[in-house]
């Protein structure tokens, strides 16, 4: 099966578009290719490395969304809540094609509950449980929005 581009399915552009290509999209999941950027010399690795592959997840849950709403392809999202933060490896390789796979748990209205993991030749490096809040007018509306949806989400899946 053949997939739009990256480009054609989220907002980054340029060096800040770290994912490559979709390899799988069956809803709730979708796989990806992508990589982490190199890091300036003076940077500790170890210290960004969370905040990186969880960028990598939040690109793919932009292209899933593009891919299960094509009306909302290329539009903005917000990370706006961690319920689990797993770095498996304390040094992800930067420059290195990483598998990104994500499953989408849930969804209310423009938020959406995932869980997604970041690995290397089959071996996890990295995962998390995270909310995008896909906000087409601002951040700031999507940030405002965040709680309310958090709190639905939580109350349908514990139900």
């Amino acid at each position: 099966m053949s997939f739009p581009s990256i480009s054609e399915l989220i907002p980054q552009r340029g060096p800040a578009q770290w994912l490559s290509r979709v390899l799988g999209f069956e809803p709730p999941r979708l796989s990806c290719l992508g990589s982490l950027p190199s890091l300036a010399a003076s940077s500790r690795v170890e210290d960004s490395n969370g905040a990186l592959c969880l960028e990598l997840l939040a690109q793919a849950a932009a292209a899933y969304g593009s891919l299960a709403e094509p009306l909302l392809a290329g539009q903005e999202g917000l990370v706006v809540s961690l319920s689990k933060l797993e770095l498996y490896e304390v040094q992800v390789p930067t420059q290195v094609e990483l598998c990104i796979e994500i499953v989408e748990e849930g969804r209310v209205g423009r938020a959406s509950q995932f869980s997604g993991s970041v690995s290397l030749s089959g071996v996890r490096m990295f995962e998390a449980e995270f909310l995008v809040v896909v906000s087409p007018k601002s951040n700031a509306a999507a940030a405002s929005n965040a709680a309310a949806a958090s709190s639905e989400l939580a109350r349908s899946s514990s139900e």
